[in-house]
């Protein structure tokens, strides 16, 4: 999951509340149900990660707000990943380590 346009000012409650609807709605649609396990293939275990497990595919990957990247221009900008690294510098690290399989 990805969170864009985050504010900073309220970053960690906005990153909560992402979470727990994203958990919500992977749990509805995605994950397996845990009582009973009947629906699972014999040995299986559940995927039913827990609400705050921070390497969970509903854990949102941050990025914060910054008013100069919206509306931008990438051609006349080229310098664009100068504007304001910190704001996006953890998605692109993990989402770097999860395509190229450094992260579970």
């Amino acid at each position: 999951m990805v969170a864009a346009m985050v504010p900073r000012d309220r970053r960690e409650g906005y990153l909560e509340e992402f979470r727990d609807h994203a958990q919500g709605c992977f749990a509805a649609t995605l994950y397996d149900d845990v009582p009973g396990g009947s629906d699972l293939e014999a040995g299986a275990e559940p995927f039913n990660p827990a609400p705050d497990d921070e390497a969970a595919p509903h854990t949102p990957l941050p990025i914060l707000f910054i008013p100069e990247l919206v509306g931008l221009d990438l051609a006349a900008r080229r310098d664009w990943h100068e504007i304001d690294p910190s704001a996006y510098s953890g998605f692109v690290d993990t989402a770097t380590d999860l395509i190229l399989g450094e992260r579970s």
